[in-house]
């Protein structure tokens, strides 16, 4: 038996059904040995989740470091899995743990990033790292929390070819967003997108690239559709998490908005980063954007990540790139972006009959099921159980 200590340490632009704590216990039953206890009497695992954002106050630092040394057997296990990257409060927290006395073996960092060694490697991470992806389990205790009803999988009746929630303006995004408006695929979507960025000289030379302006008069005049802001749904509830019941029932193909934070940071940091040149790292982060589509059984295909269909097939999931006969995938950035810029100009050619009746057929119907019964499965979930099992053993 696994005794976790109970109560959830987590930083305050975290949400509880994000952590580690909070999908452990929702996720209690008969098989998985593991147990909450405020007992300190036995060997404990203390969940600490940080995030990107913000900081762990004194008061959860004290209450940590005064339970940690209640036993010597004692581990810290610190959940980085809400995004694919630690920074500044991750750093400071670890440091401080150690200051405060905790043995640098008795620290186990949790990533949502596939590539533990360079997550190590980029981060500079000394400690023991193990990867699942947490968001998986997220999203299914988000949607029982609000008491979002698992819609069947039928056979739909299309309005729109499109859907496409664009929250942060990250550089594939971004790009993407462009083609969209460039080429008014937005009135055939239910489209979101509303952070007010100013387009710049960086922007205008990536539509370049992607030949979506020819001269700065294009670009010029293409500035205020995309900055145009447009909305589905009230982005103040769980910021989009969701999805309303017309989307569901009448949206075509979902376009996902994964990134790679490294690609993020090497533009940030560039006056201009040409895509053509780059090769994607193998590092993948799948997020709610991903695991919304299982839940509510919507077809999808990710423009923004090279290699992520065979990311998502390694963990058991179908993607729709095969329906439409999509080419061998890319690990290049700008290739792979020109042939998803491709494939989405035939889905928006499509006659919205003949694209309702490729995503109602007994194949696509198949896929859906598919990856509703593999996501309930919440395989992410017990790979860290394990995890916790075998570090609780040590």
């Amino acid at each position: 038996m696994v005794y976790i200590y109970d109560r959830n340490f987590f930083t305050p632009n975290t949400t509880e059904e994000k952590t580690l704590f909070g999908n452990l216990k929702s996720f209690q039953n008969p098989e998985h040995k593991y147990s909450f206890t405020l007992s300190v009497d036995r060997p404990l695992l203390i969940c600490v989740t940080i995030d990107t954002c913000s900081q762990l106050s004194n008061q959860c630092f004290q209450d940590i470091i005064t339970v940690y040394k209640q036993n010597t057997k004692n581990k810290i296990i610190v959940d980085t899995s809400i995004e694919d990257y630690v920074n500044s409060f991750f750093d400071s927290a670890v440091k401080r743990f150690e200051n405060d006395g905790v043995d640098p073996t008795d620290i186990i960092v949790l990533t949502g990033q596939n590539n533990v060694s360079a997550f190590k490697e980029s981060f500079n991470v000394p400690y023991q790292v193990y990867t699942a992806n947490l968001f998986e389990a997220s999203f299914y205790n988000l949607m029982l929390f609000t008491g979002q009803q698992m819609p069947d999988i039928k056979s739909r009746k299309l309005k729109k070819h499109f859907i496409s929630y664009i929250k942060n303006p990250r550089i594939m995004r971004v790009i993407l967003h462009g083609f969209m408006i460039q080429r008014s695929y937005d009135k055939l979507s239910y489209y979101s997108w509303h952070d007010m960025k100013r387009f710049t000289n960086r922007e205008k030379l990536h539509f370049y690239d992607f030949g979506l302006v020819q001269n700065d008069a294009d670009f010029t005049s293409l500035i205020p559709r995309l900055q145009t802001r447009q909305v589905v749904d009230d982005i103040s509830l769980f910021n989009e998490w969701m999805l309303n019941q017309d989307v569901i029932d009448h949206g075509g193909i979902n376009l996902i908005h994964e990134t790679h934070f490294s690609l993020d940071l090497l533009v940030s940091r560039n006056r201009h980063c040409n895509l053509d040149m780059l090769d994607a790292p193998g590092k993948f982060f799948f997020t709610e954007k991903t695991f919304k589509n299982f839940y509510y059984g919507i077809p999808f295909i990710n423009p923004s990540i090279p290699g992520s269909i065979s990311m998502l097939e390694s963990l058991g999931y179908k993607t729709w790139e095969e329906i439409f006969n999509f080419p061998l995938e890319r690990m290049n950035y700008g290739a792979s972006m020109r042939d998803y810029f491709d494939l989405i100009d035939n889905i928006a050619s499509m006659q919205i009959q003949d694209l309702e009746d490729l995503l109602n057929s007994s194949k696509s119907m198949e896929m859906r099921l598919h990856n509703r019964d593999k996501f309930l499965e919440q395989n992410q979930l017990k790979k860290i159980i394990k995890i916790l099992e075998a570090e609780y053993d040590k």
